[in-house]
């Protein structure tokens, strides 16, 4: 059992878990976003040597991005288990629209995540499933078993559906910045 489960926990301190796991991978949505979305200006003031190594870079941050999305969503769906009636009402409709603005963000996960079961289906080799990365100027869309997600509208919806999980915590929350340990 891990630490810490042996006791039960109040509806409040789950809350204030999940609003945590919400405000982090938020933050890793963030940062990634932050790097993928850099203007073709901005990168070509980067030194050759770091310029050859900008597009594996920006690959792994996407596939990282999608994982982090869905941990957004996972404490989200969390959060709402353990919200009050008046604050599940905000939540749920927070939910819907990140669903809709990032359909499809669950199953894309998946395909990269497992990707293991993609490659041998019944006993013989099977494609593996397509990964595209498609950047413009400012712009940069993944796409995974068909699903795509931009950028731009996974920072927005992350955001937005954090800071309504940030919100089921109330007076309790506070920011968990600044307390790695060295």
């Amino acid at each position: 059992m891990l630490e810490g489960m042996a006791q039960p926990i109040d509806r409040e301190t789950l809350a204030l878990k999940a609003a945590t796991h919400a405000y982090l991978w938020a933050g890793a949505v963030k940062f990634a976003a932050s790097q993928l979305l850099v203007s073709d200006a901005d990168e070509s003031k980067l030194p050759p040597q770091a310029r050859d190594l900008r597009s594996a870079a920006r690959q792994s941050l996407a596939l990282s991005l999608m994982l982090a999305l869905r941990n957004v969503l996972r404490a989200a769906e969390m959060a709402c288990r353990y919200a009050d009636r008046a604050e599940k009402t905000n939540l749920l409709a927070a939910l819907g629209r990140f669903k809709i603005r990032l359909p499809g963000l669950v199953d894309a996960r998946g395909v990269l995540e497992h990707f293991d079961r993609y490659t041998d289906v019944g006993g013989s080799p099977t494609a593996l499933y397509e990964v595209t990365f498609k950047r413009g100027d400012g712009t940069y869309v993944v796409s995974a078993g068909g699903v795509e997600i931009d950028v731009a509208v996974a920072i927005d919806e992350s955001r937005h559906l954090s800071a309504n999980v940030i919100g089921i915590a109330g007076d309790r929350w506070t920011y968990p910045v600044g307390n790695e340990v060295e």
